[in-house]
């Protein structure tokens, strides 16, 4: 009996194991002259042939058609943003711009904060979006010891996970360590 019993935890744990979603790793991404790591969710895949992507960017998406697309740009720091307030600023005047098409009357501004990158970011929904459109939009804009990111991300109702995954990855958004 006790045989059996050892036998069936053993094949019980196996099959929890199995059955747990793979743990998130990191990343490291090249973003403009810049060489990022950042946490990285199974599924997600690097962009190599994204259309009409800007100069000094990277994009990422869900495994999914149409569930993620989020762009990682970079370039140099402008006085506007070279402090927490200015940062804070330049969100807010992007949440008020969105919030002329957006579903929600009042957009508001977040913090975003990890161990190296700190910024604000805004969520929005599209009233109306087209077909092969996204329905949210968030934007934010991050420091990096003294390098800018902005990121854009955009998602549909199947990609809500991956889009939490993102926002919660630029947390930890850092510069690689050069060798």
């Amino acid at each position: 009996m006790k045989l059996k019993l050892a036998a069936l935890s053993i094949l019980a744990a196996s099959s929890l194991a199995a059955a747990a979603p793979p743990a998130n790793s990191t990343k490291t991404l090249a973003v403009g002259s810049a060489s990022v790591v950042l946490d990285w969710a199974p599924g997600w895949e690097v962009e190599t042939n994204a259309e009409g992507l800007p100069p000094s960017s990277t994009a990422f998406r869900g495994a999914g058609p149409m569930t993620m697309q989020a762009l990682l740009t970079t370039g140099p720091m402008k006085d506007e943003i070279s402090t927490d307030e200015g940062i804070n600023k330049l969100v807010g005047d992007m949440a008020t711009r969105l919030e002329g098409q957006s579903v929600e009357k009042k957009i508001e501004v977040q913090r975003i904060a990890g161990a190296a990158a700190h910024g604000y970011y805004v969520c929005a929904t599209d009233r109306a979006p087209k077909a092969g459109e996204y329905k949210y939009m968030c934007q934010g804009v991050l420091k990096v010891s003294e390098t800018p990111f902005v990121f854009t991300l955009l998602y549909n109702d199947s990609g809500k996970g991956d889009a939490d995954k993102v926002i919660a990855a630029m947390k930890t958004l850092q510069l690689a360590k050069q060798t």
